[in-house]
């Protein structure tokens, strides 16, 4: 989509003076290639959608989007709201498109300031340049620094702009990730929940060790600990297992297709002269099969609905033959066994020139009578009916049984060795790899000395992650350091978790040197491969294409000048796929964390390759022997030269702007390779699913190549602001081509809320440097001395801004508290709360009842505490008081025994009522957990101007009178209850294999192949047949619901 760096020669062109009608050329070429596009696109968006709308039918019925057609579906395209966005497509996906919107109206701002006030300038500058340098700060002439006011006064108001969009675009990436964080989904899943952890030292590699160190990071909030166990060869064995199993439904689906074809073809062959009209046979047979199978429950024909009917269903089909969605009628009919779901999708074709016995005669005759079911009834149908409907007609012999159709066979050692039934020896092959995989897994959980380095803590609130992910967790530097909160499992890169962390520094440093290496000496890679690759060098390195030779001059020259350029495009668009695995390489633990590497580093190759080399070559070159002969005249040389090196751009930006969305809408390379591959591999129901699937936006390299196109759009805003329409028109096409992609073509793998949006946000950055820095330096080459010091104040403001857009960073990085009570609070105070929540949050009215009882149960526990207290006092008085008459009225009171009654009396009266403050001071935690707590903490809101909470609806704290707030669900583990089962590596995963196969209709796939199947493997394997099914000529059919539904 980027297109390909341009070559020497190429940039020493496009750097002259380029002419108006050369210009001209290009764009009318250009734009009927891509009106081409969009006019492809129009009519094949209808005719495949599998390619172009795959999202209305192969998704969950959640997540599906709806079909549109005509002006609905641009204005869905291009005002599409961001709830339908989120709601539909993910958070990811309205993030990108915003940042088109937000593009567009920031040039879009900037080219109508520029046409108005720098075109004139330009026109009019006095250097009496030519073609498109006219139009660029070339042609103002060293004596007109007047004119640079303006540049100044401009690029002023593009730099305040720039820094309002960017803090636009950050707010709205931390935006989206809180919600994303906060969100209902992430509520109601494992990775919500979940933390992350990395290099845990062995001491620490156990569950209850981990359980214990993180409760006291967040006491009382830790739900489990799933540690990490992985084996090789448990992964080798998973992996054989997974091919055995393939291999077992490709037999299966061939031995199953072959029966349907050799039935139809038997069928085809015994059909005679038709005595009814085309278009009766349906029905009366229908009719006439229901009176044979419920001969007991006769209940009148049922006829089958028409086409034209109201209430008509449809039943959209995926085959590898037919790649658009079929309609069909399915209505239901009659059942008289309602607890049985009979099947009306499969098709049992009869020839149409046959009579109502005839027909009957075929349709019960080709059955074998051990393999007729009755659908309702789990028993056969009785042989006498079969006999019956066979003495009808004379005409027909009946057709071969399916048990006679050859079952496939293979050699053992596939060239080598003798010929074996293929179902069977995929079945033991199945089986041996099963019972070593369940043999190593056992043996590897029993042991308690096979964890991993890393595990996964799953905590009973979404905001105690983020806590512990900022957490400081181990006194040594490196050690469990690296942590991650939210992370879904099928995001994971399992055998990088385990990785040490020198081995993970080591690959690092390495993988960033070839990454750095690539991007600085690309120029030198390019002009080797293209000298390589020249027709000459390749007929010297390889004799046998000697016999271009023999081609005219003509043609030779057209292959010597394409072969070149193929060469270094395939390189190119080699690149983003060399830094992937470099990432992968580096030992990163997510594929979102590879994609975001990857949008930094292949932004950083495409800047320095195709914007500062072309800029500062290209200008040398063009001005070195200028500046040879003219040593004097170098500063307003090269400020002449630099400008003219914009003409490139132009084309580079109007090639992109033309050709990037509409070769994003028609998907040349999917339409050609899906169908290609469906027909090739999608042998079988789990082939067609995988092939079905909806395309993944990768957004490493897309978001860096948009990103690249608005930094060309600020460097040469001021110095050529003829780039400006077309980066207009780039981001404009894009979002609208982004609006329809999003919601009909592209799924995302894992979503972050708005992380990549956050990091285009900030490479806005480098445009403005860029931009500035090019203005000051061409000020200063024009001697606009005091235009460069202003322009160097404007540098130091960016500066300024760019740290300030650092304070975003931790936002991004963890969901804040004060978000967390604000969602709780609206969650608790709705009055629409979700189904998978009924009963878990409380009314706002009861919530304020609870409170205020809950106050006024605070207060009466504190006067009661005190009028005890007060009353224990006055008992302990009157107890001394009494206890000294009595002693004083005894004979022989010594005067020692006074003295040592009045220290008791004293005593008494500092610590009154020592078994009364016993009562109260045996638990100091729950006195100030029930009384003072609650007081305070009303007391603390109620006083708290910045509180987001009411301090009448401020729940309490006190676990004895405020129920509601230890029911929050916000505090309990809201997820799926197999978190075990998902936070393990999936060869480690106890699920057992699924054999899918489609159901034929003599029932061989549901009664003798599934009796095999238990019989060759048990319980290690479970089959299934729903959503799939063979035609009557032998096609493999799904169900939108299987590729929706159906788990791989």
């Amino acid at each position: 989509m980027s297109g390909v760096p341009p070559s020497q020669q190429e940039i020493l062109e496009s750097a002259g003076q380029t002419s108006i009608p050369t210009f001209l050329s290009a764009l009318t070429f250009n734009s009927l290639v891509a009106l081409g596009f969009y006019g492809a696109f129009w009519v094949l968006r209808t005719r495949v959608p599998l390619v172009y709308s795959p999202r209305t039918y192969l998704l969950p019925e959640r997540q599906r989007t709806s079909s549109l057609k005509g002006l609905e579906l641009l204005k869905s395209c291009i005002w599409a709201s961001e709830e339908t966005l989120i709601e539909k497509c993910g958070h990811d996906a309205y993030a990108t498109v915003f940042y088109m919107r937000a593009m567009f109206k920031f040039f879009g701002s900037l080219a109508g300031l520029a046409i108005i006030t720098l075109f004139p300038l330009h026109a009019t500058g006095g250097q009496s340049l030519f073609g498109l340098n006219c139009l660029t700060l070339a042609n103002i002439a060293p004596w007109e620094t007047v004119r640079l006011w303006a540049h100044l006064v401009v690029s002023w108001i593009y730099s305040l702009a720039c820094m309002f969009t960017i803090q636009q675009l950050l707010a709205k990436a931390t935006k989206l990730r809180h919600s994303f964080l906060l969100s209902n989904d992430q509520r109601l899943s494992v990775s919500g929940y979940s933390l992350l952890i990395r290099d845990i030292p062995k001491r620490l590699r156990d569950p209850t060790k981990l359980h214990r160190l993180f409760d006291r990071v967040q006491p009382g909030c830790v739900h489990a600990v799933v540690a990490l166990k992985r084996s090789k060869t448990l992964e080798r064995y998973a992996e054989r297992r997974r091919t055995a199993r393939d291999t077992v439904e490709k037999e299966i689906t061939k031995y199953l297709q072959n029966i349907m074809r050799k039935q139809g073809g038997n069928r085809r062959k015994g059909s005679i002269t038709p005595d009814l009209e085309q278009g009766a046979h349906e029905e009366e047979i229908g009719t006439e099969m229901q009176e044979i199978h419920h001969r007991d429950n006769e209940e009148g024909p049922v006829e089958r609905p028409h086409a034209s009917d109201s209430n008509r269903l449809t039943e959209m089909e995926i085959s590898p033959d037919e790649y658009d969605v079929k309609g069909s009628s399915d209505e239901q009919t009659d059942n008289p066994c309602p607890d049985k779901k009979v099947d009306n999708s499969i098709a049992i074709q009869i020839a149409s020139d046959t009579s109502l016995e005839e027909r009957r005669e075929m349709f019960v005759g080709s059955i074998d009578s051990s393999f007729v079911w009755d659908e309702c009834i789990d028993s056969p149908i009785p042989n006498n009916e079969t006999e019956a409907a066979g003495r009808s007609s004379k005409t027909l012999p009946p057709s071969p049984s399916p048990l006679s159709v050859r079952r496939p066979t293979r050699r053992k050692m596939y060239v080598l060795g003798h010929k074996a039934d293929a179902i069977s020896t995929s079945l033991q092959t199945l089986q041996a790899v099963c019972r070593k995989h369940t043999t190593r897994r056992l043996r590897l959980y029993s042991s308690e000395k096979s964890y991993q380095g890393a595990a996964f803590v799953l905590f009973t609130d979404i905001f105690s992650p983020h806590v512990a992910a900022l957490a400081h967790i181990h006194d040594r530097p490196g050690v469990m350091a690296d942590r991650y909160a939210c992370v879904n499992p099928d995001d994971v890169i399992w055998e990088n978790l385990d990785v040490p962390y020198l081995q993970r520094r080591g690959r690092m440093l390495l993988a960033t040197a070839v990454t750095l290496t690539v991007t600085v000496f690309w120029a030198t890679i390019t002009t080797f491969l293209s000298s390589l690759a020249s027709l000459d060098k390749l007929i010297y390195y390889a004799p046998f294409l000697g016999f271009f030779n023999n081609f005219s001059p003509a043609v030779r020259g057209v292959i010597q000048g394409v072969v070149p350029t193929v060469a270094v495009s395939v390189v190119f668009q080699l690149i983003p796929i060399i830094m992937r695995r470099l990432s992968h390489f580096a030992g990163q633990p997510t594929y979102t964390q590879i994609e975001r590497r990857l949008l930094v580093f292949y932004y950083i190759f495409l800047v320095f390759n195709i914007l500062l080399v072309i800029t500062i070559s290209g200008s040398l070159f063009t001005a070195v022997v200028n500046m040879i002969e003219y040593p004097s005249r170098i500063l307003s040389i090269l400020a002449t030269s630099i400008p003219t090196v914009s003409n490139f751009f132009v084309n580079y930006i109007m090639l992109l702007a033309l050709g990037g969305p509409s070769g994003e809408l028609l998907q040349l390379a999917t339409l050609i390779l899906k169908p290609t591959m469906l027909r090739l591999f999608g042998v079988t129901p789990r082939g067609i699913k995988e092939w079905s699937k909806t395309n993944v936006f990768m957004p490493g390299p897309i978001m860096a190549q948009h990103s690249f196109v608005a930094t060309v759009g600020l460097t040469y805003c001021t110095v050529a602001p003829l780039v400006l329409v077309f980066v207009v028109l780039y981001f404009g096409s894009y979002a609208v081509a982004y609006g329809y992609q999003m919601q009909y073509v592209y799924s995302h793998l894992a979503q972050t809320g708005g992380l990549y949006l956050h990091t285009a946000a900030r490479q806005l950055f480098v445009g403005v440097y860029l931009h500035q820095l090019v203005l000051l330096g061409l000020f200063l080459l024009k001697r606009a001395f005091a235009q460069s010091a202003i322009m160097a104040i404007a540098l130091a403001i960016t500066v300024l801004c760019h740290r300030h857009a650092d304070l975003y960073k931790p936002l991004m990085a963890a969901a804040p508290a004060k978000a967390v009570l604000k969602m709780e609070e609206r969650m608790i105070g709705t009055d629409a709360v979700e189904d998978a929540e009924q009963g878990m949050y409380v009314r706002d009215r009861v919530r304020r009842n609870e409170n205020k009882i809950a106050k006024g149960s605070a207060e009466i526990l504190k006067w009661n505490q005190r009028i005890t207290r007060q009353t224990a006092e006055r008992i302990h008085k009157v107890l001394a008081k009494v206890k000294k008459r009595y002693k004083s009225r005894k004979a022989g009171t010594s005067a020692e025994t006074i003295s040592e009654s009045k220290q008791q009396q004293e005593h008494s009266n500092e610590h009154p009522a020592p078994q009364t403050d016993q009562l109260y001071l045996e638990n100091p935690i729950i006195l100030r957990s029930e009384s003072i707590a609650a007081s305070d903490d009303s007391e603390s809101n109620a006083s708290n101007d910045d509180s987001d909470m009411d301090p009448e609806s401020v729940p309490s704290t006190s676990p004895r009178v405020n129920a509601s707030a230890m029911a929050n669900p916000q505090r309990h583990y809201l997820g799926p209850s197999d978190f075990t089962e998902q936070l393990a590596p999936p060869s480690a995963r106890s699920a057992p294999l699924t054999l899918w196969i489609p159901k034929d209709m003599y029932g061989m796939a549901e009664a003798g192949i599934r009796r095999e199947v238990e019989d060759a493997v048990g319980d290690a394997v479970k089959l299934t047949t729903e959503w799939a099914r063979l035609d009557s000529d032998g096609r493999v059919r799904i169900d939108v619901e299987g590729i929706a539904e159906f788990a791989i």
